[in-house]
């Protein structure tokens, strides 16, 4: 019998032995330390749109100062349109539709040649390329941690200079690990595009995502200011994508 299931055993138990003006209250305390307990049992999928979202509400304060936007040195223009719904080929919005019946997980930075940085310090967790049937050009995943009871982790796609990282390094915010281009199939065209070449430099860009929990979530949550919106006002946003497995994480740039 597990300890949770213990715990919530014996209150109930003084609930039937106790004055009735204390049967409200041992109500209230069971079903509060019950959800205490298993807090970190449920899955982030599992948790309604309102949890989820204090959720993240919660992560973000709790972050607040700890991370950064993946490409700093990108202007305000492109930010915006990243984190701001906007009409295809070049900038679909997350959760926007993708050939395969997939779904966009994550942000498009655009700015060819661009610093690509490292949003939170944490550890490699997978680096490489075409890890699942699609060509997502070269690919690093960093593990952040816990956070408010669950993973956090971030993904850099089509990304270009990334020699000499390896599973299991150690990051820190804000360092530079590659560049923005066009490794792999960097457009809905299905075509892989010559380095340096006048439609690399187009369609160049930084797919970003970030991951809680079994859920990849909208970064306008993290990053408020360039999407023109504040995080109260955020539950308009699309706010998650199941994710289950590294190969479903990047299905679908």
């Amino acid at each position: 019998i597990s300890f949770n299931f213990k715990v919530v055993t014996f209150i109930n138990s003084y609930f039937f032995i106790a004055p009735m003006r204390r049967r409200n209250f041992c109500i209230g305390l069971s079903a509060f330390v019950y959800s205490l307990l298993n807090a970190e049992d449920r899955k982030f999928s599992d948790l309604n749109d309102s949890e989820k979202r204090d959720v993240l509400f919660g992560i973000v304060k709790e972050m607040e100062g700890r991370y950064v936007f993946p490409v700093p040195d990108t202007d305000e223009k492109i930010k915006r349109q990243a984190l701001t719904v906007y009409k295809p080929p070049y900038v679909p919005e997350f959760g926007a539709g993708r050939p395969y019946n997939q779904r966009h997980k994550g942000i498009d930075v655009y700015g060819y040649g661009k610093d690509v940085v490292y949003f939170a310090d944490g550890e490699i967790e997978e680096v490489g390329r075409n890890i699942n049937n699609f060509d997502h050009g070269n690919i690093v995943v960093v593990n952040h941690g816990k956070i408010r009871s669950y993973e956090l982790s971030s993904y850099y796609l089509h990304i270009g200079g990334i020699n000499g990282i390896k599973r299991g390094d150690s990051v820190k915010m804000g360092e530079s690990f590659a560049r923005v281009d066009c490794t792999g199939i960097s457009q809905d065209y299905k075509r892989l595009l010559n380095p340096g070449s006048r439609d690399c430099k187009k369609f160049a860009h930084l797919h970003f995502q970030i991951r809680v929990g079994d859920m990849h979530v909208n970064p306008n949550y993290f990053f408020p200011e360039y999407s023109e919106s504040s995080l109260p006002k955020l539950g308009r946003w699309r706010l998650a994508i199941k994710a289950s497995s590294l190969e479903d994480d990047i299905a679908g740039f």
